[in-house]
């Protein structure tokens, strides 16, 4: 399905294989506060391999004696694949269990601490990657090209938001016209569709050669925040863009705030307008008006030769794609057979 968004450096010409073990790839989350050591809520920093997040939650609950809804996490996190990933318990007026119990080949605990307050979301501020491509055709031409990507890609939304061969759509849009399901699949579908809005929009761009540069009516971000402004020709805004001051957005589509006006507004509706089934089942839930960056720009950016494989590392703000940086570099096969899950929603 990716196959259909354009690449800001062209579409890479040599080929990788990822994740053919889950040492291969590594994920790191990094979180914007730490736990105070009082309260009734026990924040754990697990690194796991061999699970997806759900299962070890379940885990979690098991080991502690209480309800699932009573463990939290800040984001999901694939099963072939080494992550460090952190976890909250609420365990009110209750001892904390011993952490040595959760131990094995595939979990460890690395610290347990009790906090006010349970893990939400907002507090997942980073991931760091450390990313191993085996069998890389052209290992020279692969490091150059690494000069470019660091430089920044599309932001988009990865494949696994799609489902299996990009399948949530079709059942966003058996959703929408009325077929019944379940609560959790509804916003997932509902998130699939918004995301293929929002690639699309970003394409365009591309194509239209204004992927960073300024135009009428658009909606800009400040980066570290989620504040937004429409662009309205102030002189100093291309300045504050080529510093990274601020971000060009695109909308995930919905409700919510003033019309988007001039070019910005024809940009989204040459997208929206090759949708209507889908637009109109978005109105129907009545989604809610958001904006992302569209560019991507990966920091603490690294890249090790090894043979015939490339070792990359970089830190990705939450809700951002690793697969976003790679389809830039190689084209690359999953030998794990999975959508890639590391992200941070």
């Amino acid at each position: 399905m990716m196959n259909q968004f354009s690449y800001r450096f062209g579409q890479p010409e040599h080929t990788a294989h990822i994740r053919t073990e889950p040492a291969d790839f590594k994920v790191q989350e990094m979180i914007r506060v730490q736990p105070d050591g009082e309260g009734e809520h026990v924040w754990m920093n697990i690194r796991k391999q061999g699970m997806n997040t759900q299962f070890l939650a379940k885990r979690l609950a098991k080991w502690a004696g209480v309800p699932e809804k009573q463990v939290s996490y800040a984001g999901l996190k694939d099963r072939h694949a080494v992550t460090e990933q952190w976890f909250s318990v609420q365990m009110p007026g209750r001892e904390t269990p011993d952490v040595e119990l959760l131990n094995d080949e595939e979990v460890i605990v690395l610290s347990a601490q009790r906090h006010s307050q349970k893990l939400r979301s907002a507090v997942l501020a980073a991931n760091r990657f450390e990313l191993r491509l085996r069998n890389v055709s052209d290992v020279a031409s692969v490091e150059q090209r690494w000069h470019s990507i660091v430089q920044g890609v599309p932001n988009y939304f990865g494949e696994q938001r799609f489902g299996i061969n990009g399948g949530n759509i079709a059942k966003a849009e058996r959703m929408f016209a009325g077929q019944r399901v379940k609560r959790p699949l509804q916003s997932i579908y509902i998130s699939s569709v918004r995301s293929l809005m929002f690639n699309e929009i970003v394409s365009r761009r591309l194509d239209q050669g204004i992927f960073d540069r300024l135009i009428p009516g658009d909606i800009m971000m400040l980066s570290g925040s989620n504040s937004t402004f429409e662009q309205k020709g102030e002189d100093d805004l291309v300045d504050r863009l080529n510093s990274g001051d601020i971000q060009l957005t695109a909308p995930l589509w919905g409700e919510g705030r003033d019309p988007l006006v001039a070019d910005y507004a024809e940009l989204v509706a040459e997208v929206t307008s090759k949708h209507p089934t889908l637009i109109e089942g978005l109105k129907s839930v009545r989604a809610r008006l958001a904006f992302r960056p569209i560019q991507l720009k990966p920091e603490s950016c690294s890249i090790n030769a090894e043979g015939n494989d490339i070792v990359v590392g970089f830190v990705l703000p939450s809700g951002s794609f690793a697969t976003s940086i790679l389809r830039e570099l190689v084209d690359y096969k999953d030998i794990s057979g999975e959508a890639l899950h590391a992200h941070s929603d």
